[in-house]
């Protein structure tokens, strides 16, 4: 969430989000729980995205 609110207040993607989170709920079709770790958004755009954690920082 961090990287995304600095490159939103910078203004390096397509376009600016007014709302960050992230959404879980369940899959009818799976039969089971699903999540999305973050979910960006404005009246008419989204930005979905999966994070993966390593024990190094990467600097971008």
């Amino acid at each position: 969430m961090d990287y995304l609110y600095k490159k939103n207040k910078d203004h390096k993607l397509p376009f600016v989000f007014h709302e960050l989170g992230s959404w879980w709920g369940n899959n009818p079709i799976k039969k089971c729980e699903e999540e999305i770790d973050l979910v960006a958004g404005d009246k008419s755009s989204l930005i979905v995205g999966e994070c993966k954690w390593q024990n190094q920082v990467k600097l971008d």
